[in-house]
């Protein structure tokens, strides 16, 4: 179902909640610095997971799970390679290890999954109906894994999609508070502490400040890869109107801006980005549709050698109205081979009409 407010307008968007999708294109992610590894053979530091990658890091670090698991998502579809994800999740529970799994009530598919994990030992709760729950959040033991990939078949192997994997303690610390804060009261807004180290996480409505300060903070480059920029003229100085201003400042300064949005159907359909577009073009800043043949449901910029990786849209509701997390990692072993991502979308683009 794709709800009311992705028809109102631009003051909103939403993600079309299908279960297939078009396939992606097939450019393969660039893969990050190579990591050290755990008597385990598991990863261990902070690396971009691009496209198809989440699939095998969540399975990994669920297999390896010891003491605790939380999850957040926004939908749960029982398909494809989602069943192998929840079907690891009962694993966990059943050798001991607690396991919760917090989910919005979006999609049909989820209260069924919610009873076969619960049948197996989950905790298992949905969140409040007043409040979205958008996030894509992953806390296995000291590791998060947050970015765009919904529990869908679609995130998991075709769309161009981005998370990341972080284990700076601070950061993980501070989605674990997040995370029992909303757990314990859904329809909270949890106040998490500013973070000022080379991990940092935002939540909520927070996330205009993360990316106000991403494009704020570059001198040299910036590259942004977003599904839906939802700019409408009729809502001057407001939270996505804020964002577009910040990318034409930069732009204005010298700074290297290269803007790639999604051409898939459902955007271009209901004229999403179009505001946006014609916006940045005007000012002459270098813009491209990605092909429509892959659905870019990324929400990332890489400025200078900081990437923000974010489940939130440019759109009142992502940046106001959800819950959701987003993080910013200064540093090229993320934000070169994400750089590298977005340049391959940006080759396989087009030129807007």
């Amino acid at each position: 179902m794709v709800r009311w407010c992705a028809v109102m307008g631009l003051l909103t968007c939403c993600e079309p909640s299908v279960r297939d999708t078009p396939e992606s294109a097939d450019v393969a992610a660039p893969a990050a610095e190579a990591d050290e590894e755990t008597e385990a053979g598991l990863p261990v530091g902070t690396e971009l997971l691009a496209d198809d990658a989440l699939r095998e890091a969540v399975a990994l670090a669920l297999a390896a799970a010891e003491t605790r698991v939380r999850v957040a998502q926004y939908t749960l579809w029982d398909s494809g390679a989602v069943v192998d994800l929840v079907d690891a999740l009962g694993d966990a529970a059943e050798r001991g290890v607690r396991v919760q799994v917090l989910a919005d009530e979006e999609a049909s598919d989820t209260p069924g999954l919610l009873a076969e994990l619960e049948a197996r030992g989950v905790e298992t709760q949905l969140d409040s109906p007043d409040v979205t729950l958008h996030n894509k959040l992953w806390i296995i033991d000291d590791a998060v894994l947050t970015g765009s990939h919904n529990m869908s078949n679609s995130a998991l192997t075709a769309n161009r999609e981005v998370s990341v994997r972080v284990t700076d303690p601070e950061a993980v610390a501070a989605f674990s508070d997040w995370f029992d804060a909303v757990w314990a009261a859904p329809e909270s807004d949890p106040t998490i502490a500013a973070m000022s180290g080379a991990t940092r996480a935002y939540f909520d409505d927070a996330v205009l400040d993360g990316v106000l300060g991403c494009i704020a903070q570059s001198r040299e480059s910036l590259r942004v890869a977003m599904y839906a920029f939802s700019w409408s003229d009729e809502y001057p100085g407001g939270e996505v109107d804020q964002v577009l201003q910040a990318l034409l400042a930069a732009h204005a300064r010298g700074v290297a801006l290269q803007v790639v949005l999604d051409g898939s159907s459902w955007i271009v359909d209901n004229a999403i980005n179009e505001g946006a577009i014609a916006q940045l073009t005007t000012a002459g800043v270098p813009v491209r549709v990605a092909d429509n043949e892959a659905v870019v449901h990324a929400k990332v910029m890489v400025c200078d050698q900081t990437a923000f990786v974010s489940d939130a849209n440019w759109s009142y509701s992502g940046m106001v109205r959800y819950h959701g997390a987003s993080v910013a990692v200064d540093g090229a072993r993320v934000a070169d081979p994400l750089a590298a991502w977005i340049d391959g979308l940006w080759r396989d683009g087009k030129v807007p009409d």
